[in-house]
């Protein structure tokens, strides 16, 4: 199931690249519409294919955004502007849309990545459906990876 890989590389990516901690969250409480409709940032990345197109999305409130980047690129929090922490987004999403990749049928392309930012700032990807969805803490803070996958 992609549950487990969106889990594994998350965790890799965050212990690795980002050298912070995560968790993994489960539990009904956990709601996409109110984590979604806080200030946050989405960062996304398109899979397009023969057999399989999706998109991976990553949100994250601004403050994880901006921590994230940090992390990334070995600054202080207080050095990271917009666009260095939507970059560093984009990079991230990346980075789990091309692990994730080889476990999609037909070996899909990778887009470039999309980044919105702003209260409510989720990605709209018509005709498609949520093929998963995971929850994670990463210092206290909540986050999700949302895989879609094309309909039709």
């Amino acid at each position: 199931m992609i549950d487990q890989e969106i889990r594994e590389y998350t965790d890799q990516i965050w212990r690795q690249a980002l050298r912070l901690e995560v968790s993994p969250l489960e539990g009904d409480d956990l709601d996409p519409d109110s984590l979604i409709a806080k200030e946050g940032v989405t960062a996304a990345i398109q899979f397009t294919g023969d057999s399989w197109s999706g998109a991976c999305l990553l949100h994250v409130s601004i403050t994880t955004a901006t921590r994230l980047a940090a992390s990334l690129l070995d600054l202080e929090t207080e050095e990271i502007d917009v666009e260095t922490r939507d970059d560093a987004m984009g990079e991230i999403a990346n980075m789990l849309g091309g692990n994730l990749k080889p476990f999609l049928p037909g070996a899909p392309k990778l887009s470039l990545p999309t980044v919105s930012i702003g209260e409510g700032a989720h990605l709209k990807f018509p005709k498609t459906a949520t093929r998963s969805r995971c929850f994670f803490d990463s210092s206290g803070e909540t986050f999700m990876v949302t895989l879609l996958e094309k309909t039709t």
